[in-house]
């Protein structure tokens, strides 16, 4: 399973849990995430979502439902991107091991 894939699964989960069927959304955006993977991306992008949406056909409406699906799973995605960026920047601002500190000392005349 593919980065794309497990994050897909983990964000229909969520929905569900949150009292929403999402079932032809799931059906849709996996299809979304496979069409992304054939064109051998990892990311997703504007061109990619609205070629993916258009290119079903139908009528304009249709296509912004498929669109509002994308980036609802884009903000999810953008929103896990942000929390790793932030641990990788707080781990940063506390060294990992303490390191020693040496003070010279002075002997006093005596």
């Amino acid at each position: 399973m593919t980065r794309l894939q497990a994050a897909l699964e983990d964000y229909i989960t969520i929905r569900r849990t949150m009292g929403f069927k999402f079932e032809d959304s799931a059906k849709l955006l996996s299809g979304f995430v496979a069409q992304l993977e054939h064109d051998g991306s990892q990311v997703i992008t504007s061109v990619a979502a609205v070629a993916w949406a258009t290119a079903a056909g139908g009528h304009p409406n249709w296509w912004g439902k498929r669109l509002s699906m994308v980036r609802g799973f884009a903000r999810y995605l953008q929103s896990l991107d942000s929390m790793r960026s932030r641990r990788r920047a707080c781990s940063r601002l506390v060294p990992a091991a303490p390191r020693r500190i040496s003070i010279a000392r002075t002997t006093s005349p005596g």
